[in-house]
């Protein structure tokens, strides 16, 4: 490992632009399988040791690869609908994970810090461009060229009309309450006990232990609330919802997630986008972590088999961008209200069901179910409108 100074071109087989989770996963699993063990990798990021902390949430099989990184992780998932009434939900055999992002990243660092064919450079890119196959990539601190760029660094692009585009923005924050919790051991994933005039609204509560509880408000609507207005929601819920008034704030979180039908597109000659870049934000929920992984394991076994990076499936087939484009429009016609779909879904399907679906692993006979338990003219009048739209 090297980190490099001073403004040099040079020539490496690989760079990784953006040194977040789908950059690391990517390396990382590239080097374990032996795939890149030859190749002579560049690694561009802003900082490599000044990363924001972030609760990545996700469900997953009881033996998930990832539950050594777990900062908790929860077999008993609770849903409150926002009449109150609470949904004890059917997980099966998954599990519900939050990972500190940090601690994730810091393992994978730690690691490739030992790979001798990897280089580091704290920089700025600010483009990256190929043409028949060469790759250029020009930041503050020098220009590169390479065989591949992998690139995780997501712009907002100009959405035509015809396609959904629903900001998820949240803030979450990890509290130490004064009191102990005495419901750790269950945790909610959606709970909408609280107002829906700004559109589909609801907390996440997630207790890491007694005396720590990670809580996130979150909102799906075409319009950002003004920064305060997300803590004083939080401070609201914590008080009447939670009844803790005291405790102390650990950290704090802000974010916005695109939730979209836009086809964002995987490769552009041999740059490859990962992420939300490259289309592996799951457009009805905003999931990301468990797609990025996906897309890392296609990458890798593609160059085990041939070479390069190009796979053939993608993880989000055309099926589940069908099914997240129709709960889109749904969404955006406003009759059939995001509480009252996500409602129907739980109290009517088991979340095991609804998980398997939701990743994108889901055989017909199972997204029959999910739809049994939904209003069926909303989705059945967007589905064929989306469907002559695809």
């Amino acid at each position: 490992m090297t980190f490099m100074e001073g403004k040099k071109v040079q020539h490496f087989d690989i760079v990784i632009a953006g040194s977040g989770i789908s950059g690391y996963s990517l390396l990382y699993e590239a080097m374990q399988q032996g795939a890149w063990r030859d190749k002579n990798i560049l690694v561009i990021d802003s900082s490599f040791t000044e990363k924001p902390n972030k609760m990545i949430s996700f469900w997953d099989h009881k033996t998930s690869r990832f539950q050594q990184y777990a900062a908790a992780n929860w077999k008993k998932l609770s849903f409150y609908s926002h009449a109150g009434k609470k949904t004890a939900l059917v997980l099966g055999d998954y599990e519900y994970f939050t990972i500190d992002s940090r601690q994730l990243l810091g393992s994978y660092y730690q690691f490739l810090v030992q790979c001798p064919n990897i280089v580091f450079l704290e920089a700025k890119v600010i483009k990256c461009t190929s043409n028949d196959g060469a790759c250029n990539v020009y930041t503050d601190q020098g220009d590169f060229t390479s065989t591949y760029v992998f690139s995780s660094i997501f712009t907002p692009p100009q959405v035509p009309e015809k396609y959904q585009y629903f900001p998820q923005h949240f803030k979450g924050v990890l509290i130490k309450p004064e009191k102990p919790y005495k419901d750790y051991q269950e945790a909610t994933i959606m709970d909408y006990r609280t107002d829906q005039k700004q559109g589909t609204t609801f907390f996440y509560c997630l207790p890491m232990a007694a005396d720590s509880i990670f809580v996130e408000y979150t909102l799906f609507s075409k319009a950002l609330l003004a920064d305060g207005a997300y803590m004083e929601a939080i401070r609201k819920y914590l008080s009447e919802v939670l009844h803790i008034d005291k405790y102390q704030i650990i950290f704090e979180e802000q974010g916005v997630i695109p939730m979209t039908d836009y086809p964002f597109r995987r490769h552009k000659d041999n740059i490859i986008y990962l992420g939300t870049a490259g289309g592996d934000t799951r457009g009805s929920t905003g999931y990301t972590f468990y797609n990025v992984q996906q897309t890392v394991q296609a990458i890798v076994k593609a160059f085990l088999e041939t070479g390069t990076p190009f796979f053939k499936k993608e993880h989000i087939g055309l099926k589940d961008k069908l099914y997240d484009a129709t709960l889109l429009s749904v969404l955006n016609e406003g009759l059939y209200e995001g509480h009252e779909i996500f409602t129907d879904l739980f109290e009517g399907t088991a979340a095991k069901h609804v998980f398997k679906f939701l990743d994108a692993n889901s055989p017909l006979l199972n997204d029959l179910k999910i739809m049994t338990s939904l209003r069926p003219l909303p989705f059945a009048k967007h589905f064929l409108k989306t469907l002559f739209r695809f």
